[in-house]
């Protein structure tokens, strides 16, 4: 795929758009590889990919009596569930692996206790079983919900233990919560507050939700993990090759400015959460934001367009409201309706645009190419953002 025209082409206009400083770019590339295997080591938030990995087996063993269920409600905050959201609607969207065998998952985050108590009604309560979340002890939200659905399962006669899941912090205490969980013996698990506490995206809760809907994560933590694999041990021919992830995916792509996921609003919470992991790995002292090559204001205030190529059927690329009046001619295209050639001239126009528009040539979106994805980003953020920088670098120790 390198030796594609196409991608010739695109990487001459990245240049010639003066999106990156080449000089910098190559002037800095070594430390701040140097740097990013230092950030990637050392700094645990960004070390959430090996430790899901180790996790992954345990939470496996603990959920395996929910998969019998044919409806599982998760209780939390609306903060707490955007990434059990995200991880649901790839899997049903994208994955394509929504199916009767699968139980169909509710969310509930309405602080109304008796909206929820009238909804249980018409559920059936042998094959419903129930996942809550705490993450604030001073919200009782959880506690009520709780409270009522083990009324819903007395009067049922259903063994309380095998219905009910609760994820708490690590290190906090929920004296409510505890004492309902000493008197009904009900299951407690721990998740770590290793990402940033406004987006559980990837979790050991969105984890084990999602293996419970068909979510491979043993996959897509082996493409995270072979990406970072690639990034630090492949000998690179080029930076540029170091940017992409041709040995990882063997896709083509051609590396602009910024990203905007708008395909559908299962990946607002990804977006979200990359962002503050980002702002996590980074020294307090460094400025947030993006290259200073370009003239927007940070990171997420455009997002990014993504296309997903799949054996030259293009989906269509949908751009939201921020565009300029100007820019109406680009408010919808159709890509898989143009040629070959226009193709190419509507890339170089938008590029030229400054548009931030980002095209992904995947045979096949599944879990692995989707965990190397978001490993991608967050290292390729990381390292752009260190190239542009001519900062003292950290030794890696």
């Amino acid at each position: 795929m390198r030796n594609n025209p196409l991608f010739r082409q695109d990487m001459r206009l990245v240049l010639d758009a003066g999106i990156l400083d080449w000089s910098l770019f190559l002037r800095n590339y070594a430390k701040a590889g140097q740097a990013l295997r230092f950030y990637s080591k050392y700094n645990q938030k960004f070390s959430c990919f090996p430790y899901l990995w180790k996790k992954f087996h345990e939470c496996e063993e603990n959920n395996s009596h929910f998969k019998k269920f044919r409806t599982i409600l998760v209780v939390g905050r609306t903060e707490d569930l955007a990434g059990i959201q995200c991880i649901v609607g790839w899997v049903q969207t994208f994955i394509g692996k929504h199916h009767q065998s699968f139980p169909e998952i509710y969310f509930i985050a309405h602080p109304d206790p008796e909206l929820f108590w009238e909804m249980i009604g018409t559920l059936d309560s042998e094959c419903t079983g129930i996942v809550i979340i705490c993450s604030n002890p001073n919200d009782l939200f959880p506690y009520i919900i709780l409270l009522r659905y083990l009324e819903f399962l007395k009067s049922s006669k259903c063994c309380v233990t095998q219905h009910v899941m609760i994820w708490i912090p690590k290190g906090i205490d929920f004296p409510c919560i505890r004492s309902v969980v000493q008197t009904f013996s009900l299951n407690v698990h721990h998740y770590s507050m290793i990402t940033p506490k406004s987006s559980f995206c990837f979790n050991e809760i969105s984890l084990s939700i999602g293996n419970l809907i068909g979510f491979h994560f043993n996959l897509f933590l082996e493409g995270a993990k072979t990406t970072c694999q690639q990034y630090f041990h492949h000998s690179l021919k080029s930076p540029l090759e170091g940017a992409a992830l041709y040995t990882t995916l063997k896709q083509q792509y051609p590396t602009l400015s910024h990203w905007v996921w708008n395909t559908t609003q299962s990946f607002q919470p990804l977006a979200q959460w990359i962002q503050w992991i980002w702002k996590d790995v980074l020294p307090p002292q460094q400025n947030i934001c993006f290259p200073k090559h370009i003239s927007h204001s940070p990171f997420f205030s455009l997002g990014f367009t993504t296309t997903f190529w799949e054996k030259k059927n293009i989906t269509d690329v949908f751009f939201p409201s921020y565009l300029k009046s100007s820019d109406t001619q680009y408010t919808k295209i159709h890509l898989k309706q143009l040629l070959e050639q226009e193709f190419k001239t509507t890339c170089k126009n938008l590029t030229e645009n400054n548009h931030a528009v980002r095209i992904f040539y995947v045979k096949q979106l599944n879990e692995e190419i989707l965990g190397a994805l978001i490993a991608h980003f967050l290292l390729e953020t990381t390292l752009l953002f260190l190239m542009e920088e001519d900062n003292t670098f950290p030794s890696p120790i």
